[in-house]
């Protein structure tokens, strides 16, 4: 059968890749956007031609969105393994260079081109060994990654196809096909924009059922849109879940603002969220993600599947009334002998558990969405509890539901959080009590998570010292960016202490900015060496790219949810989820934390140790309840003048949504336009706020580190002549916002022009710089009457705001001319001439030595300059030098300037005075 997608060759697709990357802000969606089109108009022209013919848009679009693609199983390769395959069968030899290049693709190579990944590497490597062009189409490149991935299920050997597939390719379609194999095709579009760019509502409808195919082919027509109302989850069919926001101690005042409002708490599980659906005795079960795990070992679709599959144990527990339901939970592991509960910090894997497992599958309902064929979205989550109560019977390690307790203030917030601490739980949700669910929404969900580590104090930080590096790919190419981390065999006393081993305990790559990265890698650069040294007991697998001796190395800070056993590490236990608090310049090297110090955090038996040190207290609220009670009683007794309300911002509940835009993007607005004359159509500062939280920002009212832009409408304000002049901020004015929220641009957040910014981080111009000279003139785009216009003002105002003293010159000139100040072309400089011949040709050179030419004999004219070769009258002369009070001015012959030009200095004029 005739197919789209047998009609567009992957070639063609490929260079649509590499001209996404080299595009910038909203070209990449644009140049996206007209090679979907032309793929939908040659499906049009196909089913013309023949009605039968498939013009399905899915084989085109999972190339483009592979992560979301659930058909296709993995591939079973990474860049090691997929390394040395490409190695064994160009045979290109174990240790030669350009085997190196590809084991070693991370690490930089002193006058050789920047490479940012391992396929950019193979593309430079297998090129000259490979054809010039390649006629392949999209559909025999899905062909051909369905068989790798068929491979890798039966678990066989992918040589074959690796060989079959090098005969198609050319260099281009390697690096790409490479890139899809990994599943990081990294061209500069997130999912979300590329979804947007396919059809306005794909997103929303990939957030409702989660299922690739079915979206592309809803979605195919543009004229095609979704009820706006209307939810199109579907029983059977995954959808992406509600999410949690965090939560820390010191704002958990802030849910009891109204006294009225109640919140629901349930423990928070360390396990897969997960969703059970159900229709007429058909299970699905489906990861956050969206993958199907149904069929995996001891899952099973029905009861029918198999004696000892999940399925079967569940099917009798559901109530007998019960057609249809979606359930919302956790699958954890349930120890068959211990009764209890295991973590996903535990060697086991929840989705790929069997009747042989020491854990088996126990599901946690914690919400229910669908019951009977009624979606329940829009009921309040104490009735959806309800619900979910009569759904099922509870079986303990089967089915259960996760116990909810009704709270209306803090300090019982705090008391439930405090024994899930003592019970070692991962910590607590916090759920309004008559919130609706909203999928795929975290910030307005009004649902929270509270963990120990989201609060300062609460968890003990561990200091461990540096032992090794690895490169990090992308933007921290060249950077070591994660960092293994080792403690000591005892405490040293002192630097002269040598007989101390050191042992790995984690690698940690999170924490630390891009700016302390570069500092601590130039700070360490002398130090890094290929060979371990002798003192470091090294991990089993995954060793560094680089080593260092811990005397030249430095002390991180860290911060982890919890500990574990594990054996990769020669200290017996490693860290999850680590990430650096602080980088301890104050700490010796040999003051690192060593091994015994690391093994006091044990207190059980247990795989898994909490390190949570301390119970939270009301002191670690910040500004509760009662401290504003008593506020407000205060500032209710005095007679003080009320703040304008626009300060405190505006509702973000009463929003509505149009997208995701700006989404984890802070802003803080300063003004709005109101007090501009000269300014149409004028914006306020809640008008603007209102459209940042239309398209999901985040507002605040201070500018923080954390403040993606700052946002004004009249820059004369003293306050945003501060936030200018300290150029910590970038601040744009209200027509960028004007810009970027024009629904054309909402795929994708457009860069900034330069004249749409009063102030810029260094990071910022750095940027902008690329594209534009300081005079905003663009390196790309051709200049038309308002660009030329706009840099010509450029100019003109900078050279206003230059403003050079006479004083700046003469130092620049010393500077410069050391011994010759001024260099022989300021000789005249602070001399102010009258020129009694008002055609004196010495006028010239005089001013070109920086002489200052005066019209009139006033009290600043130091010399007048008369020509030799006329009788002047000296009489009406010197009345006028009378008149002007101007007894130091020297009446001198014009010859002098004359000589003084020739010889490039300044000469006595004594012998041209006239007397």
């Amino acid at each position: 059968m005739v197919s789209l997608a047998g009609k567009i060759e992957f070639q063609t697709l490929c260079q649509v890749f590499e001209d996404i990357m080299k595009a910038r802000g909203n070209k990449k969606a644009q140049i996206l956007q007209n090679f979907i089109q032309q793929c939908r108009e040659i499906g049009q022209k196909l089913k013309e031609h023949d009605a039968s013919a498939d013009i399905s848009m899915f084989p085109i679009m999972r190339l483009l969105l592979v992560k979301l693609d659930r058909e296709r199983g993995a591939h079973g390769l990474k860049e090691k393994t997929l390394g040395n395959l490409y190695i064994r069968i160009f045979c290109l030899g174990k240790n030669t260079t350009d085997a190196e290049k590809i084991r070693d693709y991370r690490e930089p190579t002193a006058g050789q081109r920047k490479i940012n990944d391992f396929a950019e590497t193979l593309y430079w490597v297998l090129k000259p060994r490979l054809g010039t062009s390649s006629t392949m189409t999209i559909e025999q490149v899905n062909r051909i990654l369905d068989k790798i991935a068929e491979k890798n299920t039966i678990n066989e050997k992918k040589d074959l196809e690796f060989i079959n597939l090098m005969q198609l390719c050319n260099g281009l379609a390697i690096k790409w096909i490479t890139r899809l194999i990994l599943k990081d095709i990294r061209f500069g579009l997130g999912e979300q924009s590329i979804l947007k760019v396919y059809h306005p509502d794909a997103a929303r409808l990939y957030g409702e059922i989660s299922n690739l195919r079915k979206v592309c082919d809803t979605t195919i027509n543009l004229s095609f849109r979704l009820q706006q109302n209307i939810s199109n989850i579907t029983v059977l069919l995954p959808f992406k879940p509600m999410l949690l926001e965090r939560l820390s101690i010191s704002d958990i005042s802030k849910l009891f603002l109204d006294k009225n409002q109640s919140y629901i708490l349930q423990t928070k599980f360390d396990g897969e969220r997960s969703q059970l659906h159900m229709k007429n005795g058909i299970f699905k079960y489906y990861s956050r993600h969206g993958f199907d795990i149904t069929n995996h070992g001891g899952y099973g679709e029905s009861k029918n599947s198999s004696t000892d599959c999940f399925t079967n144990k569940i099917s009798p527990l559901i109530n007998p009334t019960c057609q249809s339901l979606i359930i919302d939970g956790e699958l954890m592991g349930w120890h068959k002998e211990k009764h209890i509960f295991g973590s996903k910090g535990m060697t086991f894997d929840v989705k790929k558990l069997t009747a042989k497992s020491h854990f088996q599958p126990c599901f946690v309902a914690f919400d229910i969405i669908y019951y009977n064929d009624k979606l329940l979205l829009d009921v309040p989550l104490i009735d959806r509890l309800n619900i979910l109560e009569n759904a099922f019977e509870e079986c303990e390690g089967v089915l259960v539901r996760s116990k909810n307790i009704k709270i209306t203030s803090s300090e019982e917030l705090l008391v439930e959080f405090n024994k899930s601490l003592d019970n070692n739980e991962e910590g607590i949700v916090v759920k309004k009590i008559d919130g609706i669910y909203l999928p795929n929404t975290r910030q307005t969900s009004n649902c929270y998570k509270l963990k120990a580590e989201y609060s300062d104090g609460l968890i003990e930080d561990i200091d461990m010292i540096i032992i090794g590096a690895y490169y990090g790919e992308g933007k921290y190419t060249g950077l070591f960016n994660s960092f293994l981390m080792g403690v000591a065999s005892r405490k040293k006393n002192d630097d002269t202490d040598d007989n101390v081993e050191f042992y790995s305990v984690v690698s940690v790559g999170s924490g630390l900015s891009i700016d302390e990265l570069r500092k601590l890698n130039s700070r360490l650069k002398p130090y890094w060496t290929k060979e371990c040294p002798d003192i470091i007991k090294k991990p089993r697998k995954d060793q560094p790219n680089y080593w260092i001796h811990p005397k030249n190395s430095i002390v991180l800070q860290l911060r982890a949810t919890e500990m574990t056993r594990c054996n990769n590490h020669p200290a017996n236990y490693t860290l999850r989820f680590p990430r650096v608090v602080k980088i301890r310049e104050d700490k010796p090297w040999y003051d690192a934390c060593t091994i015994d110090d690391l093994r006091s955090f044990v207190k059980s038996p247990d795989v898994v140790q909490k390190l949570t040190k301390r119970h939270a207290t009301n002191a670690d609220i910040v500004l509760d309840a009662v401290s504003k009670k008593c506020r407000r009683r205060l500032l209710g007794s005095m007679n003080i003048a009320k703040i304008d309300d626009k300060y405190f911002g505006i509702k973000s509940s009463n929003i509505i949504r149009y997208s995701r835009l700006f989404e984890g993007k802070e802003f803080c607005v300063i003004n709005g336009e109101e007090k501009l004359i000269s300014k149409q159509n004028k914006l306020t500062k809640p008008d603007i706020e209102q459209i940042l939280l239309t398209h999901s920002a985040k507002i605040v009212q201070n500018p923080s580190a954390k403040t993606f832009c700052i946002i004004v409408g009249n820059p004369e304000t003293a306050m945003t002549q501060n936030l200018i002049s300290c150029k910590k901020y970038d601040i744009a004015t209200v027509d960028w916002v004007r810009r970027a929220t024009q629904k054309d641009n909402w795929s994708t957040i457009v860069d900034w022009y330069p004249w749409e910014l009063l102030s810029f981080r260094p990071v910022t111009i750095e940027k902008l710089y690329e594209y534009y000279d300081e005079y905003y003139d663009s390196f790309v785009d051709n200049a038309d009457n308002e660009t030329l216009m706009r840099s010509l003002n450029r100019v003109e105002m900078l050279n206003d705001e230059l403003n050079t003293s006479t004083n700046d010159y003469i130092k620049l000139e010393k500077k410069l001319f050391k011994d010759n100040s001024s260099g022989g072309f300021s000789i005249f400089r602070n001399i102010v001439g009258y020129f009694v011949d008002p055609l004196d040709e010495n006028k010239f050179a005089f001013r070109f030595m920086k002489g200052i030419i005066n019209d009139e004999i006033d009290n600043s004219v130091t010399h007048i300059f008369i020509n030799g070769d006329c009788a002047e009258d000296y009489v009406n002369l010197y009345a006028k030098i009378n008149i002007c009070g101007g007894a130091l001015i020297k009446v001198v012959k014009n010859q002098w300037i004359n000589e003084c030009f020739e010889k490039n200095c300044l000469l006595p004029i004594t012998n041209f005075i006239v007397t």
